[in-house]
């Protein structure tokens, strides 16, 4: 077949792509609670091409596996990625074979979803190890639930030096310290293993994080296309 559907199921949204012919022709972001009727429509719409997925949402799975031309990507097909733990996310190992397969470089990989993840993978597969944190919405959120005064409370425009207002402060106090973090631990890892790692960026990264690293690569559909890459290789249903 000439065409196909990839879905990257997350916690809040389903990011779907359509396939011709190996190239990305359109892509979905549809929240959670509305993932499934959209594939179904798309499906329909297609002619029921194969659907490749991966997703750390358990239940997502459970309601599409059984239907018709679906097939799930788990972890163990994945043995370009050596020395992983059993916890790690089907994302996160999506980003770093990717990585390693389109841009075969030691690599950064830096995830930005409901967490920030950041993967560190050297050419040959071997991971290093990572770090969760996260995202500015969640500490946002975070901050709306716990607190009794802080309630509706947006970020600035612009994150300044000190806050002088509730919205500024936290901006600064989230934003700020958040790009800080991620830029000394990106620093703190090429000390440690040298600066031959190129920094790839995906998701929905935002300008604060782009700036900070102006030499990277930011692939918005890495795991999209490493979801495609990985089913052509496996399942024969797909050119």
């Amino acid at each position: 077949m000439d065409k196909c559907i990839c879905c990257d199921i997350g916690n809040k949204n389903y990011k779907i792509g359509i396939f011709l012919r190996g190239k990305i022709k359109k892509t979905y972001k549809i929240p959670r609670n509305q993932g499934i009727k959209k594939i179904i429509e798309l499906k329909n719409k297609l002619n029921n091409p194969p659907s490749f997925f991966i997703s750390v949402v358990p239940e997502e799975k459970e309601k599409l596996e059984k239907k018709e031309n679906v097939y799930f990507l788990h972890k163990k097909q994945f043995k370009e990625i050596k020395g992983t733990y059993p916890g790690i996310g089907i994302d996160r190992i999506l980003g770093m074979y990717s990585a390693i397969k389109f841009y075969n470089k030691d690599a950064i990989v830096i995830d930005y979803g409901t967490a920030i993840t950041i993967d560190v993978i050297a050419k040959n597969g071997k991971f290093l190890g990572g770090i969760i944190i996260p995202s500015f919405n969640i500490m946002l959120h975070s901050l709306w639930i716990k607190t009794a005064l802080i309630k509706n409370i947006s970020f600035s425009k612009k994150i300044p030096f000190l806050g002088k207002s509730t919205s500024q402060c936290i901006t600064t106090g989230i934003k700020e310290i958040v790009v800080l973090g991620i830029k000394t631990k990106v620093e703190h890892i090429y000390k440690k293993f040298g600066k031959n790692f190129s920094i790839i960026l995906t998701g929905e990264v935002p300008k604060e994080i782009l700036s900070i690293f102006p030499d990277s690569v930011y692939n918005e559909n890495l795991i999209l296309k490493g979801i495609y890459e990985k089913a052509r290789n496996l399942y024969n249903k797909i050119p």
